[in-house]
């Protein structure tokens, strides 16, 4: 794995890309949650590396990592939010350019706030994205002309916004479009339950599953006939 820099500007994007063994495979961009590009999803953009997917993590916040909820909290609510779509359509480019990437559409994985990302670029991009999978994020909008598959993997007991309520009316609105939409609910979880390094919300059959889930069903959607 490497660390990048997207384009040299005056504000410059950075993250780091993980290549498969046969150094080729589809694309696949990880949008972390808002603690920033840290070690759990450098390990995790290695892990998808691992199942074959040419991946780049983007880093939001050049390089600063958020330990608890008060600073991500902090981290966030500075985080220009306009600059940052940039960054991500940024980060898209660089990979569909990349020579490893054996497909033309790339798939786009975000988790919490990396959802509203994923789905806005797909939004913008939707001849270049060929599947979606949201970890316990919704995002606002319409979707009535939205036909790329999306995989969702939600908390049952989640207090930071992507309750059952929300899930539902994305899922009423995904349903406007005419693509696959394939959701989960994890029982006795809350938001988080994916990450290892976030202690008291981890939990290890959850993510053992919805990593199965992901990878199958990014498989599904990315790898050519």
């Amino acid at each position: 794995m490497t660390s990048i820099i997207f384009q040299r500007l005056e504000d410059p994007v950075s993250g780091v890309l993980a290549l498969p063994k046969n150094q080729s495979g589809p694309g696949l961009l990880l949008l972390p949650a808002w603690w920033g590009l840290n070690e759990f999803f450098k390990t995790l953009a290695k892990r998808l590396a691992g199942e074959g997917f040419v991946t780049v993590a983007l880093d939001y916040y050049d390089g600063q990592i958020a330990t608890n909820t008060e600073t991500a909290k902090a981290f966030s609510s500075r985080l220009d939010r306009k600059k940052a779509e940039k960054q991500v359509k940024m980060a898209a480019e660089f990979l569909k350019s990349n020579p490893a990437i054996d497909n033309e559409k790339i798939g786009l994985i975000g988790f919490s706030l990396g959802v509203r990302f994923a789905m806005n670029l797909a939004r913008s991009k939707v001849k270049d994205v060929g599947a979606i999978v949201l970890y316990y994020g919704v995002a606002g909008g319409l979707f009535r002309e939205f036909t790329i598959p999306v995989q969702g993997h939600f908390a049952e007991n989640d207090e930071w916004g992507a309750g059952p309520k929300a899930v539902q009316k994305l899922r009423t609105r995904l349903a406007a479009g005419q693509g696959i939409i394939d959701f989960y609910e994890y029982p006795q979880t809350s938001h988080w339950f994916f990450e290892e390094d976030v202690k008291d919300a981890y939990n290890s059959d959850a993510a053992s599953l919805a990593f199965k889930r992901t990878i199958a069903f990014l498989r599904e959607w990315l790898n050519e006939e």
